[in-house]
């Protein structure tokens, strides 16, 4: 379902949905001339320098992936907001959803799906069980705390970025409770959106993948409907 292509290799059109995995860590100078003038003023309110170097690697390559599927120059791109917040590009058609955790970034990109990605470094300090008993739904608890406790943590983060990525696809953000859907706990199993009561969406409306981010993170892409044409793109730069 999910083909690697080699960085210099793929072209837009080449599938329906394009995941990008790139480092936070290259140069925050190869793109800085990329943002516009509120990104550089958010990227500043960073009190840590770390952070805003990340943040001004994760959204100047944003700008230059998505600079190659609308054929404009990165820096000439225009975003929008959606009622909840959701980033969108003002005047063309393409969908796309960044996410970044730890020392890498994810950006999704579709041309006729909306969509969601989430990647999740494992932190060893986060209390990871008692957050799954705070938000995640009674199925999810039930099947995460049946594993063996050395499986428990690795799932947790497999089900805390699935879940990120409903979330992020539907774009409502905390309005959505993260006990109202089931998203599959399993590593053995098909990633999977089992139930969603919210709204008039439906389940069933949604796919869901795990995505092959390096060791230590989980990630995760869900899209409206369904397609079997996704590349991943691993970034070297």
């Amino acid at each position: 379902m999910i083909q690697e292509i080699a960085p210099g290799s793929w072209q837009p059109g080449q599938a329906a949905v394009f995941v990008f995995q790139f480092s936070l860590l290259s140069d925050p100078e190869n793109f800085l001339s990329l943002l516009d003038r509120e990104e550089k003023d958010r990227a500043e309110r960073f009190y840590f320098e770390a952070d805003r170097r990340k943040f001004i690697v994760a959204h100047g390559q944003t700008r230059h992936l998505l600079s190659q599927f609308t054929r404009r120059k990165p820096v000439d791109l225009k975003f929008s907001k959606a009622g909840f917040g959701k980033p969108y590009l003002s005047d063309q058609s393409w969908y796309f959803n960044l996410s970044h955790s730890g020392d890498y970034g994810l950006l999704a990109v579709a041309g006729k799906n909306e969509l969601g990605v989430d990647i999740e470094r494992h932190h060893p300090q986060v209390n990871d069980l008692q957050i799954a008993r705070r938000f995640f739904s009674e199925p999810e608890q039930a099947h995460l705390f049946a594993l063996p406790p050395a499986e428990q943590k690795e799932a947790f983060f497999r089900v805390w970025a699935r879940k990120e990525a409903v979330i992020k696809a539907i774009g409502h953000g905390l309005q959505i409770p993260l006990s109202c859907f089931d998203v599959e706990v399993h590593k053995n199993k098909p990633a999977g959106l089992h139930r969603l009561d919210y709204q008039d969406y439906e389940p069933g409306g949604w796919s869901m993948y795990e995505l092959p981010v390096p060791a230590g993170y989980n990630g995760a892409l869900v899209v409206h409907g369904m397609t079997d044409q996704i590349a991943f793109v691993r970034i070297q730069a």
